[in-house]
């Protein structure tokens, strides 16, 4: 084997992202080390998120806007009723990482954009509180404009409805002493929140559209190879002579 490692290596510090490297070249032969010296967090506050081809940043709704929308504007209970944390809904969903978990729920794990987020939405204090109260009527519409703040942010994405509806939840019985809250499922609060796909075309077939696929081209095989011929055993038997 060759000599001892020098006590000076070589080293070439690069910087990518957060991420700092050196390379360490002993004086062996043919021998070439790549040591980390240092791993530093990584986060990039207006980091843009590359999807479907196009270059995503974080979306910002603002009261205005939500007012403004066609839909949102049929809200105007819930967004100036100051016993409605309002403004912390909307700090929470203009987060641009959890817009990108929103998207990357619907991408990869065939769930409704809501899922991604629903767990950390229900353990902000304020937020948990005021669906805590038992008022069904009023925590209903607060939860129906959350739907619409989403898909807000999902079209401004690139993103449109399906007009389908993904579970979230399943309902615990009713007790008119309690809020409305699930015994089951991802959610506590939600039963369940809308689908989307995007405008240009989904990456990625769900399992359906691959099963129906996968069908056409079975059906083609057998199609191309003509139908099965029955064919007939010959008995064994001595068949009996025919009487007359």
């Amino acid at each position: 084997m060759g000599g001892p490692v020098a006590d000076s290596p070589v080293r070439n510090p690069l910087s990518i992202k957060g991420l700092r490297c050196g390379f360490r070249l002993p004086l062996q032969s043919g021998i070439i080390h790549l040591q980390f010296l240092q791993v530093q967090y990584l986060y990039v506050q207006n980091m843009d998120y590359q999807i479907a081809g196009k270059t995503m940043s974080g979306i910002a709704i603002s009261r205005k806007d939500f007012l403004e929308d066609r839909r949102g504007c049929t809200f105007t209970d819930v967004a100036q009723d100051l016993s409605i944390p309002f403004d912390q809904l909307l700090q929470f969903f203009n987060d641009e990482q959890r817009q990108r978990r929103m998207i990357e729920s619907e991408l990869h794990h065939d769930r409704p954009p809501l899922a991604g987020v629903v767990r950390e939405l229900e353990a902000q204090p304020v937020i948990d509180k005021f669906f805590a109260t038992v008022h069904p009527q009023r925590t209903q519409r607060v939860r129906q404009a959350i739907g619409v703040l989403v898909r807000m942010i999902m079209t401004r994405h690139g993103w449109r409805k399906t007009g389908r509806k993904g579970s979230l939840g399943i309902r615990a019985a009713v007790n008119r002493e309690l809020p409305s809250h699930n015994k089951g499922g991802l959610s506590f609060w939600f039963v369940r929140a809308e689908r989307y796909e995007l405008e240009s075309g989904m990456r990625f077939p769900s399992t359906l559209q691959r099963r129906r696929e996968l069908d056409a081209t079975r059906a083609r095989h057998t199609t191309a190879s003509g139908p099965r011929r029955t064919v007939r055993r010959m008995s064994s038997k001595t068949p009996r002579p025919s009487k007359g």
